[in-house]
């Protein structure tokens, strides 16, 4: 029994060990993701008038003065797609999804 005991510890620590490995890979995906998405947000900030931030549901995300100032309304968690012409919205539709 003392045996089964040890390998069902040992079969318990590499596990915990695994489960911290994927958990640090993926704090450094994470990381790399988030410098490269404000690195893209600061070039484009340069290029735009105006950097619209959008949730996975395309609801415009944080409060921006200078963007709401722009587009002459509060825009925090605004359906994004709603302001699209009804006309071009399946033509952005397609484009976000491709970047999915």
């Amino acid at each position: 029994f003392a045996l089964l005991g040890a390998r069902q510890h040992e079969h318990h620590l590499r596990e915990k060990w695994l489960g911290v490995q994927r958990a640090k890979v993926m704090d450094a995906k994470l990381v790399e993701s988030s410098q490269l998405a404000k690195s893209m947000e600061i070039i484009v900030g340069t290029v735009c008038d105006v950097v619209v931030r959008l949730s996975c549901d395309l609801r415009v995300l944080g409060d921006d003065r200078m963007r709401d100032a722009y587009l002459g309304t509060a825009m925090e968690d605004t359906c994004f797609m709603e302001l699209v012409s009804p006309d071009d919205r399946s033509r952005v539709r397609e484009l976000f999804e491709r970047t999915t």
